[in-house]
C-alpha cells in the first residue's frame, strides 16, 4: 500500500509529463494519431504505411472508460500512445513495442489508475500485469484518488492568460526556461508593435461593436466573439497594406457585413462552415485571392506551421466547466511560446542482466499569443494550450 502511495504523489507531482492536444473518448484516435506523427517528425522516423491496428480500453472500478491505448501499425511494426481522458492528457507513448502492448490481451478488462498503473481480476482477485497479486482495496483506493485529483477547469476564460500570468503559470510547473518563440509580424510578448511608418495597429473588443450595434439598430446584442475574430483578422490585413481588407475603410462595417454573411441572426448550429465559407465570401468581396487551411484537432505543430507562414488563424476554443456549462469563444492566435522542463529518468534495461540507467527527457508546455476579442485586445494575451481547452479548431486565412 505504502508503495502504491509513493507512486501516485509521484503521478500528482508529473500530471504534465506529456503535451497535451485536447482529447476525449470520441476524437482519441485523430489526437492519438496527430501526436505519434510529431513524434516520428521529431525522431526522423520514416514510414510506407501507418493505419490504426486497435484499440484498448481502459476502464474505472464502475466501468466507464477513462483512458485508451491507441495502437498504430507502422510498417509492420506497432507504436502505441496512452491517452487519459481523465487528466485530458497524453501519460505514456512507444514504438515497436509488441512485448509491452501483450500485457493488455487476454486478461479480460483491464483497470486503470493513472500514469502506469494497471490491474486486471481473475476469480475475485487483483493482478497486475505481470501477473502478481495485488490488494484490490488499495488500487481501488488509488484509482478514486487519481480520478478526484484530475484537473477540473472553474472557469473557462482561466484559460486565456497575460503575460505576467503565463510566467506565473509556468513558474508553479517549476523555473522553465523560455526555451522558443515566435510571433507574427505586428506583435511582440508585451503587446503590439509599430510598422515602418510608427503605426500601430488597433484590435476591438466585441462589447464596443455590440455596442455601436445597439446604438445603429436599437437592438442588443452579445456573444459576437466570432464575428468580432474575423474583424481584427481584417485590421491586420488593413495594417499590413492591403487597402481594400475593410469594408469603407471602417471596422464597424466590417464587423456588421461578417454578422449579416454569417447569417449570425438565424443560427443554424453549422457556425464552423459558415465561419470557413464567410472568410472566401469576404476575399471575393474585397477582390483579393486568399489561401485558407482548415484544422478541426490541431496540434501545436500544426499552429507553429502557420505562424512560420505568416498566417492569423481563427481560433475556437471550447471546454465544460465545472458546473456543468459549455464554454465557447474565438479569438485570433498571432503566435506561440514554449518552455522546456528537463528532467531525468532511472530506467531499467536488459543486458545479459537488469541495468539502471539515468535517462534525460524534456517536456514542452505551449501557450498561443492571441487577440482576445475583450478589453485585453491590444495586450499580450495567451491562450493555455497545454491540459485545458477539450476543444480547438482553426482556420489559418489569409489575403494574397
Amino acid at each position: 500500500v505504502i508503495v502504491m502511495l509513493m507512486i501516485f504523489l509521484i503521478y500528482i507531482g508529473n500530471m504534465n509529463t506529456f503535451v497535451a492536444f485536447a482529447y476525449n473518448e470520441s476524437d482519441y484516435e485523430n489526437a492519438g494519431m496527430n501526436f505519434l506523427k510529431a513524434q516520428y517528425s521529431v525522431k526522423n522516423l520514416e514510414y510506407n504505411s501507418l493505419e490504426k491496428e486497435d484499440a484498448i480500453n481502459l476502464y474505472s472500478y464502475e466501468d466507464k472508460v477513462i483512458a485508451k491505448i491507441l495502437v498504430l501499425n507502422r510498417d509492420q511494426k506497432l507504436d502505441y500512445v496512452v491517452l487519459d481522458f481523465s487528466i485530458d492528457d497524453i501519460i505514456n507513448f512507444g514504438f515497436d513495442d509488441e512485448e509491452f502492448l501483450g500485457n493488455f490481451y487476454n486478461k479480460g478488462k483491464i483497470y486503470y489508475a493513472g500514469q502506469s498503473n494497471y490491474a486486471y481480476e481473475f476469480e475475485s482477485e487483483f493482478y497486475d500485469l505481470s501477473g502478481n497479486i495485488i490488494e484490490s482495496t488499495s488500487f481501488i483506493d488509488l484509482q478514486k484518488t487519481y480520478i478526484d485529483n484530475a484537473p477540473k477547469v472553474e472557469s473557462g476564460f482561466d484559460g486565456i492568460l497575460s503575460w505576467s500570468e503565463v510566467s506565473n503559470d509556468v513558474s508553479s510547473i517549476g523555473l522553465l526556461p523560455n526555451s522558443d518563440w515566435k510571433y507574427l509580424t505586428g506583435f511582440k510578448w508585451t503587446g503590439i508593435t509599430e510598422n515602418d511608418s510608427g503605426v500601430k495597429a488597433n484590435y476591438f473588443n466585441q462589447a464596443v461593436f455590440n455596442e455601436q450595434y445597439q446604438k445603429k439598430h436599437k437592438k442588443s446584442i452579445k456573444g459576437t466573439c466570432g464575428p468580432t475574430a474575423m474583424t481584427n483578422m481584417a485590421i491586420y490585413y488593413d495594417w499590413l497594406g492591403f487597402d481594400n481588407a475593410l469594408i469603407n475603410g471602417n471596422a464597424y462595417d466590417t464587423f456588421e457585413w461578417f454578422l449579416n454573411d454569417l447569417n449570425w441572426f438565424n443560427w443554424d448550429g453549422e457556425w464552423w462552415k459558415n465561419t470557413k465559407n464567410s472568410f472566401i465570401n469576404y476575399a471575393n468581396n474585397r477582390g483579393y485571392e486568399y489561401s485558407m487551411i482548415n484544422c478541426d484537432n490541431p496540434n501545436i505543430v500544426d499552429f507553429k506551421r502557420q505562424i512560420d507562414n505568416g498566417n492569423p488563424m481563427y481560433t475556437y476554443l471550447y471546454v465544460k466547466e465545472n458546473d456543468g456549462d459549455d464554454w465557447a469563444h474565438a479569438v485570433v492566435t498571432v503566435g506561440w511560446e514554449e518552455f522546456t522542463h528537463t528532467y531525468q529518468v532511472n530506467e531499467r534495461y536488459w543486458l545479459f542482466g537488469w541495468h539502471d540507467k539515468w535517462v534525460t527527457k524534456n517536456v514542452y508546455y505551449y501557450y498561443l499569443r492571441c487577440i482576445d476579442g475583450w478589453d485585453s485586445s491590444n495586450e499580450a494575451q495567451y491562450i493555455k494550450y497545454n491540459d485545458f481547452y477539450t476543444t480547438i479548431v482553426f482556420s489559418a486565412f489569409k489575403l494574397i
